[in-house]
């Protein structure tokens, strides 16, 4: 999606110009770069929250939006600002965050099969946003970039899932904010590691088809990694090897 998204979603093009015709204003403060990401961050945000069957209009679940949003700027943002570093040290080459709206579409069907199937905790997706390079890499440093991200996703799903045992036993029902910590440490948990069950599929659009296209043994030892790590956070199968 990330690199190929003007190919797959160049259809959008058309509709946006339809649309600014008719309703120009809005369009132009939508076509700016942050009023774009906020946008997308509070749509991928309220969505997700729809994965939790009591999901309405209530406290709790206004809570559970500003979990969400936190969750989804560490993912989007807060680790793809130290990939773009890495790529402008090490490849020479500048980034910037670019946000995709069609990729909703994938975060509303991830709450739809969660709903539907009855999983609980739910399985989220929640990448929203993408790295756009200022040139085409070469496969080998475009994989590498991609490897590095899916560490740091992991390496945040887990530290979110140790710092949601400690909170969970030191503050829980202590307070709103105490709640909104508890709360957005289960949600990136969990929109990190679910999402990189799909994100890692070797299928055009996604990160792991480069990363197969690149070394199929990296791609099958980060792929058992994160599935292997998903079961046994993720998924509810207590005592059950």
């Amino acid at each position: 999606i990330r690199s190929n998204y003007d190919r797959a979603f160049g259809w959008l093009t058309r509709l946006r110009r339809r649309v600014s015709r008719t309703l120009a204003p809005i369009a132009r403060i939508l076509a700016k770069p942050w009023v774009g990401t906020g946008v997308t961050i509070l749509a991928a945000s309220i969505l997700l929250g729809f994965a939790d069957p009591d999901f309405g209009f209530t406290g709790a679940s206004v809570r559970l939006v500003l979990a969400m949003i936190l969750a989804v700027v560490t993912i989007n943002i807060g680790l793809s600002l130290v990939v773009m570093k890495v790529a402008r040290q090490a490849f020479d080459v500048a980034a910037v965050l670019k946000p995709m709206p069609a990729a909703l579409a994938i975060v509303g069907v991830s709450v739809l099969v969660s709903r539907l199937a009855g999983i609980s905790p739910g399985f989220l997706f929640g990448i929203v946003l993408g790295i756009a390079y200022a040139r085409e890499l070469k496969l080998r440093d475009e994989a590498r970039l991609g490897v590095l991200g899916v560490g740091l996703t992991i390496g945040a799903g887990l530290i979110a899932w140790l710092g949601y045992g400690f909170a969970t036993a030191a503050m829980s029902g202590q307070g709103f904010f105490n709640n909104l910590l508890i709360e957005a440490l289960a949600a990136i948990t969990l929109e990190a590691l679910g999402t990189l069950v799909v994100a890692l599929l070797p299928i055009e659009f996604l990160d792991g088809r480069t990363i197969f296209r690149w070394s199929k043994i990296a791609w099958l030892g980060l792929y058992a990694v994160t599935t292997l790590v998903f079961l046994f956070v993720v998924v509810p199968l207590r005592d059950n090897w």
